[in-house]
């Protein structure tokens, strides 16, 4: 057992190293946990710990330095560990607190060794301490909680947990040199995979925030900027699977396009920054009148357009169009400015008959408007003719 003791201290100093090499490693790269600094220089004191545990002993008057170092180290890498951890979890860190209770510990751990002379106590309270500082960790691990790490942030909690308690039971272990030298051994396998899977806890969260990231960047790409509405990109995107489900269960698609009037003079009479205004309006009250299903599409300027995907005759796309144009010619209240008023002729193309490419829709769409705009502005709403 004796050698395998031996075997399992330089195992432990190799794995230790492994993972300090691979956190120093983590805390170059960006954003992966602000905690991270903070356990990779546990790691390295942890590691010059056990190396000078596993190196022959140096004894000054009686007193194990080596001994004393290598707990001082555990005391340190316990300490970093759950400041790192709770800086992980976005939790307050509480610096000056644990600093009091480590300094704390190893006062009332000298005492008990080199004034009271009871090795017990000395590792009583290093056990302790470790302990409750672990099993901390572990809850704050398991309590982490982001859009997919929920199970695996608990089973490492667990570990931790598991890990913390053992150090619990030590001192008692330690009475029987068998039980304390299995529990050595389980110790390093514990610790170990807690590490990894600490390490692979951030790693997937990074994973998620860049892959999160990614997709608010696309759909920020197909958002209009000015008003949030969808952009004529995102509706080049969407058509083809929209007139696709059309064909596969027989039924119709609208395009309406609104145009709105009097826009311009609203530009020049109080500014853009009242014309933008007055569109991020507009853009609300269309989003209010659609259904969910329905896409509205800001196609540029004071030109706006709404996709109806389903629809099973043509004189369904009626009530809403009027409900749109009612909506938007209501008066607009805008800072201490009077009641802006804008109008909106309305066109409306009808897929497959009129056109069932979206180009072309829109342009049929497009024709319709105008002829309400010739006809008389915001006086009716048009279906395209040939």
């Amino acid at each position: 057992m004796e050698n395998l003791i031996e075997v399992a201290q330089v195992i432990g100093a190799s794995t230790t190293f492994l993972d300090a090499l691979l956190f120093v490693w983590l805390s170059t790269v960006s954003r992966i946990s602000p905690g991270i600094k903070w356990w990779a220089g546990g790691l390295v004191i942890s590691l010059v710990g056990f190396s000078i545990y596993t190196l022959p002993h140096i004894v000054i008057t009686n007193i194990d330095v080596s001994e004393h170092l290598y707990s001082l180290s555990e005391l340190l890498f316990s300490f970093s560990m759950v400041i790192g951890t709770r800086r992980f979890a976005g939790l307050s860190v509480h610096k000056a607190l644990f600093a009091y209770v480590l300094a704390a510990s190893v006062l009332v751990a000298l005492t008990f060794d080199l004034v009271l002379d009871q090795f017990l106590g000395y590792f009583t309270t290093i056990a302790f301490f470790n302990g409750a500082l672990i099993i901390h960790t572990g809850y704050c691990i398991f309590r982490f909680k982001t859009l997919e790490t929920g199970y695996w942030a608990r089973a490492v909690g667990i570990v931790f947990m598991i890990w913390g308690i053992h150090w619990l039971d030590a001192p008692l272990m330690m009475q029987w040199d068998a039980a304390f030298d299995y529990g050595f051994l389980f110790a390093l396998f514990i610790s170990n995979v807690a590490v990894l899977g600490y390490a692979a806890l951030m790693l997937r969260s990074l994973v998620q925030r860049i892959v999160a990231a990614e997709e608010m960047a696309v759909e920020l790409s197909m958002r209009d900027s000015l008003t949030m509405l969808w952009n004529r990109r995102y509706l080049d995107k969407t058509f083809g699977n929209f007139s696709h489900n059309a064909k596969r269960h027989n039924h119709r698609m609208a395009i309406i396009y609104i145009d709105l009037d009097h826009f311009k003079p609203v530009n020049d009479t109080y500014g853009h920054d009242v014309g933008d205004e007055v569109l991020c309006q507009v853009s609300q009250r269309i989003v209010e009148v659609c259904r969910t299903s329905d896409v509205a599409v800001r196609n540029g300027g004071d030109e706006f357009v709404v996709l109806i995907p389903h629809l099973e005759d043509d004189e369904d796309v009626m009530p809403q169009a009027a409900r749109l144009r009612e909506r938007i010619c209501r008066p607009y209240h805008i800072d201490s400015i009077e009641d802006v008023h804008v109008g909106a002729s309305i066109g409306v193309a009808i897929y497959p008959d009129h056109a069932q490419e979206l180009g072309m829709l829109l342009e049929c769409a497009d024709k319709a408007m105008y002829q309400v705009k010739k006809t008389g502005r915001g006086t009716e709403i048009q279906f395209f003719s040939t």
